[in-house]
């Protein structure tokens, strides 16, 4: 219900809308545009339906097969025991993953 709230708000009153959310399906239904954040940094753009559709970054195609479908939960996001401070400064935070 909140969704349609803001869809309806979105394109009725033509507002933008900022949403942080780890569900994909969600952000699609209502973004025009999604931005995919790992640890602090963009790792992936575009509009909404070609990223879910085409995902190129490890880290969306992991919140994309998170996503619950009719069959249940799927599997989870990839795991590992590296924390922030380990993390190499240069190159993808997602890569020790």
């Amino acid at each position: 219900g909140v969704l349609n709230l803001l869809l309806d708000l979105k394109t009725k009153k033509n507002l933008a809308i900022l949403l942080i959310t780890h569900d994909l399906a969600s952000a699609r239904y209502l973004a025009d545009r999604i931005l995919v954040l790992f640890q602090g940094r963009i790792v992936e753009d575009g509009p909404s339906d070609e990223l879910v559709a085409n995902p190129s970054h490890p880290y969306t195609r992991a919140l994309l097969s998170s996503i619950a479908s009719a069959e249940g939960a799927r599997e989870a996001a990839p795991h590992s025991d590296t924390t922030e401070l380990e993390t190499p400064d240069a190159g993808c935070p997602f890569a020790p993953r």
